[in-house]
């Protein structure tokens, strides 16, 4: 069964109306499927294409990371800062930004509050900062997706300028990422769809429009996002410019909590024991990656020097994360 066949009967079954993928190897494009439509009703959906944006979930997180690292090679910031250091308010003077970027600041359970838009999102990210983590950094992981809304306030205030123009201004313009962007005010009507509801039906319009958290919420394109992993594969080079460095391509890549929760800076990894389970059987053990709640999936594996891109709108996909691990190794099988 080729890659087209099994993709095409994921949309048969009805577990996603859609699907984007990309397969890099050796920073070329060798495989390229894009099916579907906005959602599995009948009427009210429009197709998909090269050019939809979709909301990649916390596959934003990966972006964010990065970002940050910027403003380490800047000499701005190190991950051993403090985030009082930077925000005296904030109620932890144990917790560091690499606590937050590896979800590891000690905050346990945390009420699940609605997502802002513009008007609402000093509120939100007031909450936010008032949460007091509950542990001693570095002691255990808990999924703090929050965590990186204030990882957004302080880069916001060390590069005084909002996130989604540092973004465009150090990322996606050198990229050539003309397809992404943190701030849905600028999305198009037609040019992006939303992450459907557990149906596949419809549209779920509580992710419409929202404020810039930089958790959740970037909106982009298969196309675009492959140009990010390109960049990682070369080294952090890309159109002839060297947008990072290789140290700091090398930092993003390594395993950063000593072994204990498969992190690095900016991303999971699958190690011996892939903890998360989204990774495929065919993955290296330095497979690195991250999954979006909106059924999409980005990895890339250095040793083997391949990277895959998957974006969906379906919750139903990313419900059960098998299905990362089946199309991962479809994937990685590509020559």
């Amino acid at each position: 069964m080729n890659a087209d066949t099994y993709f095409d009967r994921l949309l048969e079954r009805k577990i996603t109306p859609c699907l984007a993928v990309r397969v890099l190897k050796k920073g070329e494009c060798i495989y390229e499927y894009t099916q579907g439509s906005s959602s599995l009703d009948s009427v009210n959906r429009t197709p998909v294409t090269k050019q939809t944006q979709f909301n990649v979930g916390s596959i934003t997180k990966v972006i964010t990371g990065a970002l940050l690292m910027k403003l380490v090679e800047y000499g701005e910031v190190t991950l051993d800062d403090t985030v009082q250091h930077f925000l005296p308010d904030y109620p932890d003077e144990r917790v560091r930004l690499k606590h937050l970027l590896t979800h590891t600041a000690g905050y346990e359970e945390f009420p699940a509050i609605p997502w802002p838009v513009e008007n609402t999102k000093h509120d939100y990210l007031q909450q936010v900062l008032s949460w007091k983590p509950k542990h001693a950094p570095g002691v255990r992981m808990n999924y703090f997706t929050y965590g990186y809304s204030i990882l957004m306030n302080i880069m916001e205030l060390v590069a005084d300028q909002p996130l989604e123009l540092w973004a465009q201004e150090q990322l996606f313009v050198q990229l050539g990422m003309n397809k992404t962007t943190f701030d849905t005010t600028i999305l198009r009507s037609g040019d992006y769809i939303l992450p459907c509801s557990k149906d596949n039906l419809t549209a779920d319009q509580q992710y419409d429009r929202l404020a810039v958290t930089a958790d959740s919420g970037l909106y982009t394109t298969a196309d675009d996002l492959m140009l990010f992993c390109r960049m990682m594969q070369h080294g952090g080079e890309a159109n002839g410019r060297v947008i990072f460095s290789e140290a700091a391509v090398q930092r993003m890549l390594t395993e950063s909590t000593h072994g204990a929760f498969a992190k690095t800076p900016v991303f999971w990894m699958k190690t011996a024991e892939d903890p998360y389970g989204c990774f495929g059987d065919l993955n290296s053990p330095a497979a690195v990656g991250h999954p979006g709640f909106s059924g999409c999936m980005l990895f890339l594996d250095p040793i083997l020097d391949m990277a895959g891109v998957i974006l969906t709108n379906s919750t139903m996909l990313h419900a059960n994360w098998v299905h990362y691990r089946k199309m991962a190794n479809v994937m990685m099988s590509m020559r």
